[in-house]
């Protein structure tokens, strides 16, 4: 995807994968899609993906590549190291760079989303445009979830953690699989760090800390797996799956007669 280095972004996709046959297909058919979005609004300069098979037992690797090459621009990394999320993202950024060569920092920018994911057609388009008009150097979205499957009770638990720190014009959660970050902060503060999780939160985190414009869109969303078995420990379908169990465990408590 060429537009004219002079004229658009280098970006670079990143998604990690750990046993998401079902689901990667979807996700990275979405990314290409939001790629040509972009493309054909000319705000790219180059654009690739690198997606890290981490420790792969199903048919994530080939599902990855019937996309990823013949259909997309990028890689897919074999990465089999015992290493959680923060390093597996911060992987595939590295990767990515090396891929791109010779950048400008201040141009390129790492888009970072999860394989159990669907971004909207406008995601890479509204990540960049957001942080030009907010001179910003990252971009933090929203994520909302495909499906509910747990218990109503916990599902409205779910809904008042999300809606406390929501305000006007702004929010206060952090999404691995809604980030954009511009490579000059990126590398700066030391990419995702070494977690197993909450690699996205404290990356925003050192971000602020250093002053750079972190921009909370309410208006960036993607759409995740609201599945309460996942891939990455106390992720978000643990924070699920444990809402569902102790709203559950509430609804069966013996009530005292006395």
């Amino acid at each position: 995807m060429k537009t004219g280095r002079t004229r658009g972004f280098d970006v670079t996709v990143v998604v990690p994968a750990h046993n998401e046959a079902e689901t990667l297909r979807a996700c990275l058919t979405s990314v290409r899609d939001s790629l040509r979005y972009a493309e054909r609004g000319k705000l790219l300069a180059s654009a690739q993906v690198v997606v890290v098979a981490h420790r792969c037992s199903d048919e994530s690797i080939a599902e990855a590549r019937s996309v990823v090459g013949p259909d997309l621009p990028g890689v897919v990394l074999v990465f089999d190291d015992e290493a959680d999320v923060g390093r597996v993202r911060d992987v595939g950024v590295r990767v990515g760079l090396a891929l791109l060569g010779t950048y400008s920092a201040e141009h390129s920018w790492i888009l970072s989303t999860d394989a159990d994911t669907v971004v909207p057609s406008n995601w890479v388009a509204a990540c960049l445009g957001e942080a030009a008009a907010a001179f910003a150097q990252c971009v933090v979205g929203l994520a909302h979830l495909d499906a509910w499957r747990g218990s109503p009770q916990a599902e409205a638990s779910y809904a008042a953690l999300i809606d406390d720190k929501i305000t006007a014009g702004t929010h206060g959660h952090v999404y691995g699989a809604n980030l954009a970050v511009r490579v000059d902060a990126y590398l700066a503060v030391g990419g995702f760090p070494a977690h197993g999780h909450g690699e996205d939160r404290r990356l925003v985190d050192a971000l602020q800390r250093s002053g750079y414009g972190v921009l909370r869109s309410r208006e960036v969303v993607v759409t995740t797996s609201g599945r309460t078995i996942g891939r990455a420990r106390d992720g978000l379908a643990d924070l699920l799956r444990e809402l569902d169990a102790s709203t559950r465990a509430a609804e069966i408590k013996p009530t005292s007669t006395t």
